[in-house]
């Protein structure tokens, strides 16, 4: 294949997938936040869902396939949305930043905010958290689906993309929600599931490495791939990573 201008790991991502998605579990992963969120609110036709950090789309399609309501996507990668938009046509993307998310969205208000795998590239927490409440109605709920520390020392590891990662400690998730607006109602350790799912995409890329990857992909990009998550195992393994899902429910003013 000659065309390098799709050789990129977050398409090689989506390729082992077999789904736009760059979270780890594909859609049993989608299936166990919406679960768990939707304890705690009702979504019908007319609600409206916001996928901050929406990626490639593919999460979002799935999400407005399981809830009928209607989806926005927002992130702040443009090659990413434009894929998305040429992709999932019944879905609003935009080009944003979440941490200034009233410039994307203005006063619109969603009754369900989910985010998979974008808080820990995040540092300030806080501020992120705070701007997404803006968005959302007065009694919204919040979904991270996330990397978690267990360990209060940093950790230097860095994503897909190169940069830092900023993992949620969870000793600090009730300051940091309670600052931003929200109550933080449930967490949900997901350290065996991050271990499964991590364990099971690395063999598979090993598997479609010489007969399908590398027929799309140079070597540098299926080495990128594979050297990051093969650190992410490793730590997860360690126990100085996890990962988790954590609900929150707007505050009333």
């Amino acid at each position: 294949m000659n065309n390098r201008l799709h050789d990129t790991p977050r398409l090689l991502l989506a390729k082992v997938r077999n789904g736009d998605y760059a979270h780890p579990g594909d859609e049993e992963a989608i299936d166990l936040l919406l679960a768990r969120a939707m304890n705690y609110c009702v979504l019908t036709q007319s609600s409206k869902i916001l996928d901050a950090g929406c990626g490639l789309g593919g999460t979002a399609q799935y999400v407005k396939n399981k809830t009928n309501a209607e989806v926005s996507g927002v992130d702040i990668d443009s090659v990413a949305i434009a894929h998305a938009k040429t992709t999932y046509a019944g879905i609003k993307f935009f080009t944003g930043d979440i941490l200034n998310s009233q410039q994307v969205f203005s006063d619109q208000q969603f009754q369900l905010l989910y985010m998979f795998n974008v808080l820990y590239s995040i540092e300030d927490k806080v501020a992120c958290l705070k701007n997404l409440a803006k968005n959302a109605t007065p009694h919204a709920v919040l979904a991270i689906f996330d990397y978690t520390q267990t360990v209060s020392t940093d950790l230097s590891m860095t994503d897909l993309a190169g940069k830092t990662m900023y993992p949620l400690s969870l000793s600090d998730l009730k300051v940091i929600f309670d600052a931003a607006g929200w109550e933080l109602v449930e967490i949900l350790d997901l350290r065996d599931n991050y271990l499964k799912w991590y364990e099971q995409f690395l063999q598979k890329i090993v598997a479609m490495k010489e007969k399908e990857l590398l027929n799309e992909f140079s070597q540098a990009t299926y080495q990128r791939v594979f050297d990051t998550f093969s650190n992410l195992l490793q730590n997860l393994r360690d126990n100085t990573l996890s990962g988790a899902l954590i609900i929150g429910k707007k505050k009333l003013a």
